[in-house]
C-alpha cells in the first residue's frame, strides 16, 4: 500500500517538474516571447494543414463511394446498349487506369466496335487490348496500333 502511494508521489513529482520546465521555457524573459510565437505559429499551421488534409481525404472517400455505388447500379441495371460516345468515354477511362500513355491512344467507336490507333510500347499492347475488351458494351476491338521497338523508341 505504501509502495503504491510512493509511486503516485513520484509520478506527481515528475509531472510537476515537466510542467515547471515547460513554464520556464515559455516564460523566459529573454527568449520566451519568441518561443511562444513560434509555438503559436506551428500550432496554427498544424490545424490549417491538418484541416485541409482531412477535407481532401473526406472528399476522396466520398468520390470513391459514389463511384462504387454508380458501378454497382450499372451492373444490376438493365443492360441497354451504350451510345458510341458513352462507349468511347468508358474505354478512355479504362485505359487511363491501366496505362500511363492513354492520351497517345486514339479511340474510335462505331456500333460497339472499338478501333485503337496510336503508338505504344510492345509490352503494353496485350494489356491495353485486354482492358478494352473487358469494357462493358464493347463488341469487338480492332488493333491498328503501332508498336515501339527497343529503348530507342523506333516504330516497327
Amino acid at each position: 500500500m505504501k509502495n503504491d502511494r510512493s509511486r503516485g508521489n513520484a509520478g506527481a513529482m515528475f509531472a510537476a517538474a515537466g510542467i515547471g520546465a515547460a513554464l520556464m521555457y515559455f516564460l523566459d524573459p529573454e527568449r520566451g516571447a519568441t518561443r511562444r510565437a513560434h509555438a503559436r505559429d506551428k500550432a496554427g499551421s498544424l490545424f490549417r494543414d491538418g484541416g485541409e488534409a482531412w477535407q481532401k481525404r473526406g472528399e476522396d472517400l466520398r468520390n470513391r463511394f459514389r463511384g462504387a455505388v454508380a458501378e454497382a447500379r450499372s451492373r444490376f441495371a438493365a443492360d441497354d446498349e451504350p451510345t458510341d460516345v458513352q462507349l468511347m468515354e468508358r474505354v478512355r477511362a479504362a485505359l487511363g487506369h491501366h496505362t500511363e500513355r492513354a492520351g497517345s491512344i486514339e479511340v474510335l467507336v462505331h456500333d460497339g466496335v472499338v478501333t485503337l490507333r496510336g503508338e505504344v510500347a510492345g509490352d503494353e499492347l496485350l494489356e491495353i487490348l485486354g482492358t478494352v475488351r473487358r469494357v462493358r458494351g464493347v463488341r469487338e476491338v480492332r488493333d491498328e496500333m503501332m508498336v515501339r521497338q527497343g529503348a530507342g523508341g523506333s516504330v516497327g
